[in-house]
């Protein structure tokens, strides 16, 4: 069976961290079980990545952005990510309720 490289960019390196960050100054064991989610999601990527769907944010490159979510009510995140021949790599992690990459906010906001 194929496997894919799973390659975690320095910006959703930066956006894990900056996450995990927030959690843990509300909850550090909550903090820790959601990074080791996390981690458990990002290399199941290994095997089928293109299960995942398109990310709204696909309309806006030329390749392909699918999008695999991770937790649950108000810690939901999305991992935004491409797929190539023999890697997948992880370019953003973001909080479920933040617009989508490329998205206006509503006037009056």
């Amino acid at each position: 069976m194929k496997r894919w490289i799973v390659i975690v960019e320095l910006p959703a390196q930066a956006d894990i961290a900056e996450a995990h960050r927030w959690l843990a100054e509300r909850d550090p064991e909550a903090a820790d079980r959601w990074f080791n989610g996390l981690s458990d999601k990002l290399g199941s990527l290994e095997r089928f990545p293109e299960r995942c769907p398109l990310a709204p944010e696909s309309q806006f490159f030329s390749a392909e952005i699918r999008e695999a979510f991770h937790g649950h009510r108000q810690h939901k995140y999305r991992v935004l990510f491409t797929v190539t021949e023999d890697e997948v790599h992880i370019l953003h992690v973001r909080h479920g309720a933040r617009l989508a990459l490329g998205e206006a906010a509503p006037e009056g906001d």
